[in-house]
């Protein structure tokens, strides 16, 4: 009996560790999974959804949460099922997260979903030149303070929708659309071991980058980091400003 309370006791620790270690992993793997839902309603003759791509450039892998083509446009969603209040610039690197008074930061979603733009428009030469369209979705949970570029659309997951159907000009030619979502298909990376790298990958840049940060040194250009003073309070940013505008809190 003694045996069984302690394999239990190891057991419920062991999970409650990987729960905790990888908190916002499941969360966001949550928020994709109800974007991944509303996404059904869409008419599948007129939208073509993806949720969840490895897109391979010259450059490497781009995880990509959802893509959606249709003759109306391309939608690159970023989800965040974050809570608490959101406040962040698209000209900031960070943005921050209150949650009953802590303040946490994360990664510029804007930014972030830029660079999964490039890496799709890396795989459709023929349609760089097309202004696609940025969808960064939030959590009902969430308060938003946000100033965005006039690129981006940031909504609440429940808004995700109507703001796609909220495009009705024709941008492109039933032909136009399925070279497109070929090219999507075919430049998928569906090999485990190849995904399993990106995310290693992303996680030692996450690392690397804090571990500068938190030695004083710019990430982004490797000056000495100074605090400031700014209209919110006080921050910290690079002493090369305003050759370099790396800010962080």
């Amino acid at each position: 009996m003694i045996f069984f309370e302690v394999l239990f006791l190891i057991l419920f620790f062991a999970v409650l560790f990987y729960l905790t270690y990888n908190r916002n992993k499941i969360k966001g793997m949550i928020g994709e999974k109800k974007v991944s839902s509303m996404l059904l309603f869409l008419d599948k003759e007129v939208y073509h959804t993806y949720n969840n791509l490895y897109l391979q450039t010259s450059r490497g892998t781009s995880q990509i949460d959802h893509i959606i083509v249709s003759q109306y446009g391309i939608f690159i969603i970023e989800t965040k099922n974050y809570k608490g209040t959101i406040s962040g610039s698209f000209k900031s690197d960070k943005w921050t997260q209150n949650i009953w008074g802590n303040k946490y930061s994360m990664p510029n979603p804007i930014r972030q979903n830029k660079t999964h733009i490039y890496a799709l428009k890396s795989i459709l030469p023929s349609y760089a030149w097309f202004d696609l369209i940025s969808i960064i979705a939030f959590s009902s949970k969430a308060s938003l303070y946000i100033t965005t570029d006039e690129n981006t659309e940031i909504v609440y997951i429940r808004e995700i929708l109507s703001v796609i159907k909220s495009y009705n000009n024709i941008k492109f030619s039933s032909e136009q659309v399925k070279e497109i979502c070929d090219a999507i298909y075919w430049a998928n990376v569906t090999d485990k071991d190849i995904r399993n790298n990106h995310k290693y990958a992303v996680q030692q840049k996450i690392y690397n980058r804090n571990t500068l940060v938190d030695a004083g040194i710019c990430p982004n250009c490797g000056a000495e980091l100074v605090e400031r003073q700014g209209r919110y309070g006080s921050f910290t940013g690079c002493s090369r400003y305003p050759k370099c505008k790396f800010t962080t809190k």
